[in-house]
């Protein structure tokens, strides 16, 4: 439907391309005898990577509606869980089936 679109040909052949993705997981530090505090770089003043930029990352950096976002989002994933578990409590109480 797409190359229709386009008004280009298509072969009739599709398949999958091969990717990678890199996760650095632990900070890029390593060994973990050499590793620092959470504190010497996710703060505001005189942080070991203050100079970086470009990115935002918690604790140093500061966007309010980022953080409003990322609060408001954990409070109604929060309220969804209570009133969830609240359902399926009162569900189950109505029908008999106490737990």
């Amino acid at each position: 439907h797409g190359m229709n679109y386009l008004g280009l040909p298509y072969s009739g052949k599709y398949t999958f391309v091969k990717t990678e993705m890199t996760w650095p997981i632990n900070h890029m530090v390593a060994p973990k005898e050499k590793s620092v505090q959470c504190t010497e770089c996710h703060t505001r003043e005189n942080s070991r990577i203050s100079n970086l930029k470009d990115f935002y990352m918690p604790a140093r950096d500061y966007n309010a509606t980022v953080e409003t976002l990322g609060v408001s989002v954990i409070l109604l994933s929060l309220i969804g869980v209570i009133v969830h578990a609240g359902m399926r409590i009162f569900s189950a109480k109505r029908n008999g089936k106490e737990h």
